[in-house]
């Protein structure tokens, strides 16, 4: 039982650094994210411009742009909170370096 808590305790912390980090990604970065996706296309073609060709096409865009940016920057915890998981479980010797991360016993 004391595992499962575990568990859903660092789920719950997974979840809240993606929703942080998709917070933090959708005023101020998905603008430029979006920007540097296009350009190339407008270095190659004059006039270039995004259609859309359903009335939320822009918005679904947008907000999955938003989505990736904020699982990328929430990737950091969500690694540490599955190597913590993880690593109780593990012999001592993997315990010590495992995939390239040096991890300790948690309590």
């Amino acid at each position: 039982m004391e595992r499962l808590k575990e568990l859903r305790r660092r789920v719950m912390i997974c979840v809240v650094a993606l929703v942080v980090g998709v917070g933090a990604s959708i005023w101020p970065l998905t603008k430029y994210v979006m920007h540097w996706l296009v350009r190339p296309a407008q270095q190659q073609v004059p006039g270039f411009k995004l259609h859309q060709f359903q009335l939320l096409d822009y918005w679904t865009t947008y907000f999955r742009v938003a989505i990736m940016l904020g699982i990328a920057m929430a990737m950091p915890v969500i690694v540490y909170q599955v190597l913590a998981l993880i690593a109780p479980s593990l012999p001592r010797a993997a315990r010590r370096s495992r995939f390239g991360v040096r991890t300790k016993e948690w309590p």
